[in-house]
């Protein structure tokens, strides 16, 4: 009986947290155009226009973010479109936030490889230096005598 009961209650939450996500979702994307009904006034986006709608399958489709030369070339390496001649000039925020997202996810995954692949290198250029006899202490040293000859 208990276990009934704390299933229909997981279940229930479940659903309730799923309804939750949609309206989220749905809030989201339009609080970016909401920003600019008074022509920009109250807009954080510099380049906003006031806001250009249309309902189409339950949502608002806004055309109202002016896509700046960056902008266009994460929209074609993120394979939104085709080269940056097909790009339109004025894009829907969440299009432009979702190939800014893609990109600082690619930028992020290749900076994790490049540190890996250096931190290799180090860990194998420090075992060539052991094996030469050279130690960051001798370094040291060597920098200290030289630089109480140069004093003298």
């Amino acid at each position: 009986m208990t276990d009934e009961i704390v299933f229909s209650a997981a279940n229930c939450i479940k659903n309730w947290l799923r309804e939750e996500e949609e309206i989220v979702d749905k809030s989201h994307e339009s609080s970016f155009q909401m920003t600019s009904i008074f022509g920009g006034l109250f807009s954080r986006r510099p380049n906003a226009r006031p806001l250009l709608a249309r309902w189409e399958h339950g949502k608002i489709d806004s055309t109202g973010h002016r896509v700046n030369n960056l902008e266009k070339k994460f929209l074609v390496w993120t394979g939104k479109y085709k080269s940056v001649d097909e790009v339109p000039n004025y894009v829907s925020q969440a299009v432009v936030e979702r190939a800014r997202n893609r990109m600082r996810i690619r930028i992020a995954n290749y900076m994790m490889l490049a540190t890996a692949i250096g931190c290799i290198a180090m860990v194998y250029s420090g075992k060539q230096a052991a094996k030469r006899g050279e130690s960051v202490q001798q370094q040291n040293l060597q920098w200290h005598k030289e630089t109480q000859q140069q004093e003298k």
